[in-house]
């Protein structure tokens, strides 16, 4: 049992690892960055009422584990063996849960907060598909894998959250 602790917290390591090499890589689009151009484009500012409803959106989320419908995929939180048995982090699926609130950052009603929601998916997806590794929130990164040409999502520790 205790090889398989240390084999578990082996893995998370890896994954933390993973998280700071790509940190460092020089096609790394910060958080700050990303939304930086998106508010930009859309005309507005960090301290506007989109930005944040925005910013309350992702925190409710991940304070929550509650999904976070994207345009083109859901960032669930679950159990991955390979990091703990105990611990929920973040994982890209098709759908969202059937078990769990969602917020979602597809769509919306308000037409100055669908403009950004839209310029938000479109635009991490586009530095995504050009190879770049995204921040799309603090700490949460995206990328294309090389090997199998699938998004991948890699953390840092602030994201692993207990159970319960």
């Amino acid at each position: 049992m205790k090889h398989k602790n240390k084999q578990t917290s082996d893995q998370s390591f890896m994954v933390f690892d993973l998280y700071e090499k790509i940190v460092n890589a020089n096609n790394y689009i910060d958080y700050q960055k990303l939304l930086a151009t998106v508010l930009l484009e859309n005309q507005i500012g960090f301290d506007s009422k989109v930005y944040k409803e925005f910013e309350n959106s992702y925190l409710l989320a991940f304070k929550n584990h509650f999904d976070i419908v994207l345009n083109d995929f859901v960032i669930t939180f679950n159990v991955n063996l390979k990091i703990s048995s105990d611990l929920l982090v973040p994982m890209l699926s098709e759908t969202e849960s059937s078990n769990t609130e969602a917020i979602n950052l597809k769509t919306s009603n308000n037409e100055q907060y669908q403009k950004f929601l839209t310029t938000y998916n479109n635009y991490f997806i586009s530095l995504i598909k050009q190879g770049f590794c995204v921040e799309i929130f603090p700490n949460v990164i995206l990328f294309k894998s090389k090997n199998t040409d699938h998004l991948k999502i890699v953390f840092d520790k602030t994201k692993v959250l207990t159970r319960g």
